[in-house]
């Protein structure tokens, strides 16, 4: 019996230098997709089924190629027949923990009236881009805002003729290109501009798009290449120039890591340590240590 009057029973609460230590478990953050497409049925004037089905196997192809697998991602698609839900969407999955941030943005590439560009709605008349598209800019500082170390964005649009233009325009002294205007802060950019094929009616086909050649590189892996792949990797794998006359985008930005997707052409490779989980990072670096130290 204490001096409160409870009876104890023998059991003595240790004091605070001798308890034994809580363990904490280190959940890596999961890999996070936004997937993007302006979307206007009404007033759009080409197909918009082709972009739909780009977004359905990217959603699939993507979380299935990261070699740590579908588990640790997680996949959003914001509404898309607004540009400020759409927008919204975007910086809700750049400002959550994440361990890398990748988006994958389709449609068409305008520039307004204003002189900036914007992701709109295939098809949408171009006199309506600053009304109902995305800033391009907008996008970008989404992603460049993006508490995540690693940031990739996939871009797999068709240009109007004077976006078209302003992407391929190059500076006198050759210093930047007009592809700069595409790029994030801290991101990578990877993917394909094509020019805007014209009008088309809603039934008329189109040539194979880039989403179905990464999709099925992811698919289907690289004979002879290493079993952990990179988009960097996948980029340089299609060396020869675009169908259709487009241009491919490639830049990957150094020291801030990059996306690993597993090679299914290999059966064993060797495994990078920086593609594991963070908390695994740090076990191994822990018994390393301790048998150096030994």
């Amino acid at each position: 019996m204490d001096s409160t009057g409870t009876a104890s029973f023998g059991w003595r609460t240790p004091p605070a230098e001798t308890a034994v230590p809580t363990l904490i478990r280190h959940v890596a953050p999961p890999h996070r997709i936004v997937l993007l497409l302006p979307s206007n049925p009404a007033r759009t004037r080409v197909n918009p089924e082709r972009h739909v089905a780009r977004l359905a196997a990217m959603s699939v192809a993507l979380p299935a190629g990261l070699f740590d697998g579908a588990g640790q991602c997680r996949v959003s698609t914001p509404d898309g027949r607004d540009a400020d839900r759409l927008l919204a969407g975007l910086k809700a999955a750049a400002d959550t923990d994440a361990r890398s941030l990748i988006v994958y943005a389709t449609g068409q590439l305008a520039l307004g009236g204003d002189e900036q560009l914007y992701l709109t709605a295939p098809g949408l008349p171009l006199r309506l881009a600053h009304l109902l598209g995305v800033r391009w800019e907008w996008i970008t500082h989404a992603i460049g805002r993006s508490v995540a170390p690693v940031r990739l964005l996939m871009v797999d649009v068709e240009a109007d003729p004077r976006a078209w233009a302003l992407v391929n325009e190059a500076a006198p002294d050759s210093s930047w290109t007009g592809v700069d205007r595409l790029l994030a802060d801290g991101a990578s950019l990877w993917g394909q501009v094509r020019p805007a094929a014209g009008r088309r009616s809603r039934g008329d086909a189109a040539g194979r798009s880039w989403a179905e050649a990464v999709t099925v590189q992811l698919r289907d892996g690289l004979p002879g290449a290493p079993a952990v792949l990179t988009p960097e990797i996948l980029y340089r794998s299609a060396a020869q120039p675009p169908e259709g006359g487009g241009l491919a985008l490639g830049r990957f930005a150094t020291g801030t890591g990059s996306v690993h997707l597993r090679n299914r052409a290999s059966g064993r490779g060797v495994l990078p340590v920086d593609a594991l989980p963070i908390a695994l990072q740090q076990a191994l670096r822990r018994t390393r240590s301790q048998r150096e130290d030994s």
